[in-house]
């Protein structure tokens, strides 16, 4: 998801941050394993297709830093980014939040319920929650139909909010009696919009949206305010797609549209390979662009690195497809969340892709399921990858650029970092928030939180009053927030060290 343009316009932090970050990344770098990758970038090739060597992936060695090696700086590690507030949203079932935009200073949660404020029309029904920069949260938002809705992502930019995701309704004139994706716009108190059905008569969904934000100079300008992409899978063939990979369908292909304010499609990309495929985030370039990543079991970007690979593809503002690679181990990987920072005409653009590995992707394997981010430039090619993780299952659910730190969020059944005593005593799966060095891909430090039960995060965003914020669900308590009973969706905010601002995320 991309947040809205006051939330990440093209990155200007000032460079003075450096110091106090390399500082706070001494500090704390011991908790994880890191792995740095840095290759040469050449002139981008127009639509091609990029396939990393495997040998490539165990690469440790990392140009040298040009940052400041200014003394440490003292910082709590239990507490390395200050906490703002904690809420937890839904009734007395089992709720969830899937995705988080900044709109303005404040934030627009969406997700699903089974009764949040009142009974559901059918299985399950969307539900929206405004959030104010203070932590009051209004009223939720409900709305459904005969058959069971989900909201599954949320982005904002130039006055326009749009909401995506899936129902399997038979209510409608475009209703097929199989799963549809669907988009609508959101209104300022959170209420969805009239519903656009996107898919075909087979199981189609959409799990993820980005709008571009305005123009920067030298942009394209390809892209109307309110426009932007949702991505997610089909079964069969979605109706007007077209294949711009040219390298064959089938069992399940991922899917990349370009959507207009109101959310009515404009082009449609069905893209894989012979295997299943299904695409999982989506944010934009300073110019446009959308950048998708997912999972593929064959040879949707490259060549196959055994298992299920995570891939990246960039395609235009006209759908065409300029470039796309499979990251990988020999076991099964994925990438599930990118978000885009830099700037282009300083020649700093870059997308950073957050998922899993079971294999060697980074330097060393901690064990079990580790967490895996990875940089690439802007024509593809990898600057820098980083593994880390604990002996069980670990995973980078949502990425944000911040200027010169990279912010991943994600789960951990292990001791992922230093436990924040300010928000739980920890237990079951737990969330997690880690800063890497957006040049580098160093680790600067992980904290762990969650309930005595299970904490997942979804989404990441940040606001203009320089808040970071993560969606997700909990199962139990958070310290400082109130449960109504079952699951309940989760929203946590923290303070952005210096006021936060340009700044770019994705679920």
């Amino acid at each position: 998801m991309r947040p809205n343009a006051t939330e990440q316009p093209t990155d200007r932090r000032p460079t003075a941050r450096r110091a106090r970050r390399a500082g706070i990344g001494l500090t704390l770098a011991a908790m994880v394993v890191v792995a740095a990758c840095s290759r040469d970038q050449g002139a981008r090739p127009p639509m091609v297709t990029t396939q990393e060597d495997p040998a490539d992936t165990t690469t440790t060695t990392t140009a040298p830093s040009s940052r400041s090696t200014a003394p440490p700086t003292s910082v709590d590690p239990a507490q390395p980014i200050e906490l703002a507030w904690v809420r937890q949203v839904g009734g007395l079932g089992n709720d969830e939040l899937a995705s988080v935009a900044g709109r303005d200073a404040a934030v627009v949660a969406v997700g699903s319920t089974d009764g949040a404020v009142g009974p559901t029309q059918g299985g399950r029904d969307t539900m929206t929650v405004v959030v104010a920069s203070d932590g009051t949260a209004a009223r939720p938002q409900q709305a459904g139909s005969d058959g069971t809705d989900r909201a599954a992502g949320v982005s904002s930019a130039a006055g326009a909010t749009l909401a995506c995701g899936t129902s399997d309704s038979n209510r409608g004139p475009r209703a097929s009696g199989t799963p549809d994706g669907w988009c609508a716009p959101v209104a300022e108190n959170g209420t969805l919009g009239e519903e656009v059905a996107i898919g075909g008569d087979a199981d189609d969904t959409l799990v993820a949206v980005a709008l571009a934000p305005p123009a920067a100079d030298g942009g394209s300008g390809q892209t109307a305010p309110g426009e932007g992409y949702a991505v997610g899978a089909t079964s069969g063939v979605m109706p007007r797609a077209q294949d711009p990979s040219g390298r064959g369908l089938g069992d399940g292909d991922s899917v990349v549209t370009k959507v207009d304010a109101a959310g009515s499609p404009l082009w449609v990309r069905q893209f894989g390979s012979f295997a299943p495929d299904r695409a999982a985030g989506v944010t934009t370039s300073e110019g446009g662009d959308a950048l998708v990543v997912g999972v593929t079991g064959g040879d949707a970007a490259g060549r196959s690195l055994g298992g299920n690979d995570g891939y990246v593809a960039r395609f235009d503002p006209s759908g065409n497809q300029r470039w796309s690679t499979q990251v990988g181990s020999a076991a099964d990987d994925e990438l599930t969340a990118v978000a885009a920072g830099g700037e282009a005409r300083r020649g700093t653009e870059r997308f950073v892709a957050g998922g899993s590995t079971g294999g060697l992707v980074g330097a060393a394997a901690a064990g079990g399921n580790d967490a895996v981010v990875v940089a690439l430039g802007p024509d593809g090619r990898r600057q820098w990858v980083a593994q880390f993780g604990t002996a069980g299952t670990d995973r980078v659910t949502a990425v944000l650029a911040d200027g010169d730190t990279v912010y991943v969020a994600g789960t951990s059944d292990g001791p992922l970092g230093t436990l924040r005593n300010d928000l739980g005593p920890g237990g079951g799966r737990d969330a997690f928030l880690a800063a890497l060095d957006a040049t580098s891909g160093k680790v600067l430090w992980t904290s762990r939180f969650g309930s005595a039960a299970d904490d997942d995060v979804t989404g990441i965003t940040s606001t203009e009053v320089g808040l970071l914020v993560l969606s997700g669900s909990t199962a139990g308590q958070l310290q400082g927030a109130t449960t109504s009973g079952g699951t309940d969706g989760l929203l946590v905010a923290f303070k952005l060290p210096d006021g936060g601002g340009g700044a770019a995320s994705s679920v």
